[in-house]
């Protein structure tokens, strides 16, 4: 499920590219999709190893914690001072909306990924909360992008 929401949001990124100061939210959610499409890779699912199935290294949700912090503090500044100019007053608290969803969704994916120890159960919690995190993404994309 991560490995196709990740290939899915492929073009997401690209929203705002003439609007946005380098190193915003795209910078961060590279980099989220990246672990991610990790994360989705190396879940332990050979039950004959003795191996818990869905667990994850813990490297890597070290990792996953701290592109989250990164996608927070971008979002938290979509939220205030990054809405495209060139939209209505209606349009910026969408906007804005949508970013401080996005935050709400980044903290549920930090929040489950400091669990420890991450088991089956988590992981899926975790993956429910990473589509949220997408769909987030993908509603303001879906809506600005050709703005």
């Amino acid at each position: 499920m991560l490995l196709a929401l990740a290939a899915a949001q492929g073009n997401a990124d690209e929203a705002f590219p003439e609007e946005a100061p380098p190193g915003t939210h795209t910078v961060s959610s590279d980099r989220l999709r990246a672990i991610m499409d990790n994360i989705n890779q190396n879940i332990v699912d050979d039950t004959d190893s003795g191996a818990v199935p869905g667990a994850i290294d813990p490297g890597q949700l070290a990792q996953l914690v701290e592109a989250i912090e990164e996608l927070l503090y971008h979002a938290e500044l979509m939220s205030e001072d990054l809405a495209p100019r060139h939209l209505s007053a209606t349009e910026v608290v969408t906007f804005r909306a949508l970013a401080s969803q996005l935050y709400t969704e980044a903290l549920n994916v930090r929040t489950l990924a400091e669990e420890n120890p991450v088991n089956t159960y988590d992981f899926n919690l975790l993956n429910a909360a990473y589509e949220r995190l997408y769909q987030t993404c993908t509603a303001c994309h879906d809506q600005f992008r050709d703005r």
